[in-house]
C-alpha cells in the first residue's frame, strides 16, 4: 500500500519540467515535460495512482506547489 500526504496551499510562479501539477477535479500528476505524466493522486477517482500518459492536456492543470510525500504502508 502507498500513503500520499498533500497540503493544498497554491501560488502563482510557473514550474519548470518536471513538476506537479493538478486539475480542477483534484487529479494531482507528476509531469516529466509537457503532456506526460504519471498520476500520483486522484480524488475524482477517474485514474488509478500510477496511471501514465503521453497525452495529457496540461491546459486542463495548474501547477501544484506544496510537498506530496509518498511511502510505502507497513503492515
Amino acid at each position: 500500500m502507498i500513503q500520499a500526504t498533500v497540503n493544498t496551499n497554491q501560488k502563482s510562479r510557473s514550474l519548470p519540467y518536471p513538476k506537479l501539477m493538478i486539475s480542477v477535479e483534484g487529479t494531482i500528476v507528476l509531469f516529466k515535460e509537457r503532456s506526460i505524466g504519471v498520476v500520483l493522486l486522484d480524488d475524482s477517482c477517474s485514474y488509478n495512482i500510477g496511471f501514465h500518459s503521453a497525452t495529457w492536456d496540461t491546459n486542463a492543470f495548474k501547477d501544484y506547489y506544496e510537498a506530496i510525500t509518498l511511502q510505502n504502508d507497513i503492515p
